[in-house]
């Protein structure tokens, strides 16, 4: 079978696929992201990957674009949480293992930060006995563990690209296809396009504060304001419990 590979000129140059914010063309999927936790919901809809290589990045087209006010119907009740008119971009270094993630945070006037997580580091176990073709590709079956869920993902090796939808990687070929266990959260394949012109720079995603914090550090500090600020309402009488949204990482290792 084909495989495809991304290779661009300027490696010769520069010794690196995208130093530069200009690139002719690069592979394209787009997924449809359904999840039910309540914490991730309003990210929901149509996602992209574009990747090459070395590097891939994935955006949440459809994540609110400024503030936005929600309703937890978990908890029946309200809150609001920040946009960012980037997707909230997952920025992917394959051989590095290596994420650069955008998020929403407390720290920033803006509402969006930088955090730094780890790639790839799914134990993921092969069923190449099991198949299907997803978008005219031939996917093989895996499954796997990942933060508190288990998923069950199809690659296709046609395509030998180290990464996938949301923070998923680590297998030897693209992800067309994931969903937990649980069916709270999936990924379903969309589309996806060989030769893309390049609308959003394959580069570390920038517009927020770098916050020098891992992805769990990050969850730590959070959880040590929201306890700080429970305590502080105890303190003047009021007896209260801040709600946890559910998020698609019910814990933030592996």
């Amino acid at each position: 079978m084909k495989k495809y590979y991304f290779l661009s000129i300027l490696m010769l140059v520069t010794l690196s696929l995208f130093s530069q914010s200009v690139q002719e063309s690069i592979g394209l999927v787009t997924y449809r992201r359904t999840s039910l936790a309540d914490g991730d919901m309003m990210w929901n809809g149509l996602t992209s990957l574009y990747f090459n290589n070395e590097y891939s990045i994935f955006l949440h087209n459809q994540a609110p674009k400024s503030d936005t006010l929600l309703y937890f119907k978990d908890f029946r009740s309200s809150g609001s949480t920040s946009g960012d008119s980037t997707g909230f971009p997952i920025y992917k270094m394959h051989r590095e293992k290596k994420i650069i993630q955008k998020v929403v945070c407390r720290q920033s006037k803006k509402g969006a930060c930088m955090v730094s997580d780890t790639f790839g580091t799914i134990l993921w176990q092969i069923v190449s006995s099991i198949q299907k073709e997803i978008g005219g590709f031939t996917c093989e079956k895996a499954t796997g563990h990942f933060r508190g869920r288990d998923y069950e993902a199809w690659f296709t090796s046609d395509i030998p690209i180290t990464s996938g939808p949301f923070k998923f990687g680590g297998l030897p070929g693209l992800i067309l296809e994931v969903h937990s266990m649980d069916q709270r959260v999936q990924f379903l394949f969309n589309s996806i396009s060989m030769n893309t012109p390049l609308k959003y720079p394959i580069v570390a995603p920038t517009g927020g504060v770098d916050l020098n914090m891992s992805y769990s550090e990050f969850m730590k500090d959070w959880n040590i304001f929201i306890q700080k600020q429970e305590k502080e309402l105890k303190a003047k009488g009021l007896d209260i419990t801040i709600s946890r949204a559910e998020l698609i990482e019910l814990n933030a290792n592996n």
